[in-house]
């Protein structure tokens, strides 16, 4: 997934354009409550700029 969000740097969506992606937190331990299964987060800040509605 973390090189998936990364690949959108520079890159046209039909949401609009990717312009950069900066990781703000690192990749953390959070596993599911309820099932018990190990899960992983990271947040990442994406620069966007959008197209007219």
């Amino acid at each position: 997934m973390h090189a998936h969000v990364y690949a959108l740097a520079q890159t046209s969506t039909p949401q609009g354009y990717v312009s950069a992606v900066n990781e703000v937190g690192g990749l953390q331990y959070f596993p599911d409550p309820e099932s018990g299964q190990d899960c992983y987060q990271f947040t990442a800040q994406l620069q966007t700029r959008g197209v007219p509605l």
